[in-house]
Order: structure tokens, then C-alpha cells, then sequence
């Protein structure tokens, strides 16, 4: 009886420390990086401020994962015991795929009556592609990894 209650408390400790910690830990390291380069969040471009405002989540969700590594690896688990080596099914495949074409095809029409270009969305200029992957990708894998086993 004792181990089952020992076990609910880690898993109340970790849950806790992920779903106050990660939101914690942005703000922080976000305002780090604010006032660590003053001039670039204050004067800088569009895309210096967004890509500042950007990376105070994706290094603390990457830092996350990291440390989620190491824990495993001293538990002798991986992130395969997660399921996150899994690529699913290809009805789940085909499902997701619909619902993000879906999603893309109802947001083109907003483009034209902004003035921009429906080929950005395709070919973006700039680093915008590079922002959309990074957040894309940290957002997907990093979030589930975290999240998921809660």
C-alpha cells in the first residue's frame, strides 16, 4: 500500500513540476533573453522581435525533453515505453492530413484580403519558414513527449 502511494506522489511531483514548471521556466527564460538583448526586442525588425518572442518557449520545451531523457535513462526506460517511436496507423495519418488541409484550405481565403500573397503560405519569404518548422516541430514533439504520458 505504501508503494502505491509513494507512486501517486511522484506522479503528482512530476506532473506538477511539468505543468507549472515548463510555463514558468518560458517566462523566465524569455525575459532573459529580453534583457539580455535590449536594442533587438525593443528596435529590432518584425522578425528579430518574433523570433526573440519565439525562443524563450522552444529552448525551455527542448531543455524539457533533455531532461526527460536523462530521467528515463536513469529509470532504465526510454521515450519507446512512452510510445513516441510509434509513427501510427495510416487511417491516423490520413485523418490528420485531412484536418490540416482542411485547416490550410479555409485560412487561404483570409490571405487575399490581407494583400498577401496566397504563395506564402506555400513558399513563405524570410525566415518565416524556419520560424513556422521550429515552432511546428517543438510544438508537436516536444509537447507530446511532455504531456502525453500524463
Amino acid at each position: 500500500m505504501a508503494s502505491v502511494s509513494s507512486g501517486r506522489l511522484v506522479c503528482w511531483v512530476e506532473s506538477l513540476i511539468v505543468g507549472l514548471g515548463v510555463p514558468a521556466s518560458i517566462w523566465i527564460i524569455s525575459k532573459l533573453i529580453s534583457l539580455s538583448i535590449p536594442a533587438a526586442a525593443v528596435h529590432g525588425s518584425p522578425e528579430e522581435r518574433f523570433l526573440l518572442w519565439i525562443l524563450g518557449g522552444v529552448i525551455v520545451e527542448w531543455f524539457f525533453v533533455v531532461v526527460l531523457w536523462f530521467v528515463l535513462r536513469t529509470r532504465g526506460s526510454s521515450f519507446k515505453d512512452l510510445g513516441v517511436c510509434r509513427l501510427g496507423t495510416w487511417p491516423a495519418w490520413v485523418r490528420a492530413l485531412l484536418f490540416a488541409a482542411l485547416s490550410i484550405g479555409s485560412n487561404l481565403r483570409f490571405l487575399p484580403r490581407m494583400h498577401i500573397p496566397s504563395s506564402y503560405a506555400f513558399l513563405p519569404p524570410g525566415f518565416h519558414l524556419v520560424a513556422a518548422l521550429l515552432l511546428g516541430v517543438t510544438a508537436g514533439f516536444c509537447e507530446e513527449v511532455l504531456f502525453a504520458p500524463f
